[in-house]
C-alpha cells in the first residue's frame, strides 16, 4: 500500500528485538530504499539460539530446579499444570505439549500423561523430547512469520 507522505527513498527501518533480525537483512535487500536502520534492544545471539533456550532450556531448568521437588529427574504432571510460572513459560498447560498427534492435525493428550492421575515425567527423555519438537514447530513458525514480514516490507 503507497502513501504519498512518504518518500520511499528515505525509508528508516525499526527493528526491536526479534525485529533487530529483520531490520538489517531488509536494508540490505533493498540499498535503495532504506536510508537508515534502527535497531533497539537487539539480541545477542543468533534466532535459533535464542528461540531454543526459550522453548527448550529455559523450561528444562524451571523444571529441573522448581518441579522436581523430589530431585529424582522427574516431575509430577498434576503439579506442572497448577504451576502458573512453568505454564507461562511453556505457553499453556503442560498436556497441550504431551499429546499424540493424530494424521487429521486432532491433538491427544497420551493417556499415560492424564493429569488426573498423579503421573510422572522424566525430565531429561521425555520433557526434553516433547520440548524439542515443540521447539522446532515454533523455530518454523517464527521464520515464516519473519519471510512474510520481509515480503510486505518489500512490496
Amino acid at each position: 500500500m503507497q502513501q504519498p507522505e512518504v518518500n520511499i527513498n528515505k525509508i528508516t527501518v525499526l527493528g526491536h528485538s526479534e525485529g533487530t533480525v529483520i531490520a538489517p537483512r531488509v536494508a540490505i535487500d533493498n540499498p535503495s530504499k532504506v536510508k537508515n536502520i534502527v535497531l533497539m534492544d537487539a539480541l545477542a545471539q543468533n534466532m535459533s539460539e535464542i528461540l531454543d533456550f526459550q522453548a527448550v532450556s529455559l523450561p528444562l531448568l524451571y523444571s529441573k530446579e522448581v518441579l522436581d521437588i523430589n530431585h529424582n529427574g522427574s516431575l509430577s504432571i498434576q503439579e506442572a499444570s497448577k504451576d502458573v510460572t512453568f505454564q507461562s513459560i511453556i505457553g499453556g498447560n503442560i498436556s497441550l505439549i504431551l499429546t499424540d498427534n493424530l494424521p487429521n492435525g486432532i491433538k491427544l493428550l497420551k493417556p499415560e500423561y492424564n493429569p488426573n492421575k498423579n503421573a510422572y515425567i522424566n525430565i531429561d527423555t521425555e520433557l526434553k523430547t516433547s520440548f524439542n519438537r515443540e521447539g522446532k514447530i515454533i523455530l518454523l513458525t517464527v521464520v515464516i512469520i519473519i519471510i512474510n514480514i520481509i515480503i510486505r516490507i518489500i512490496r
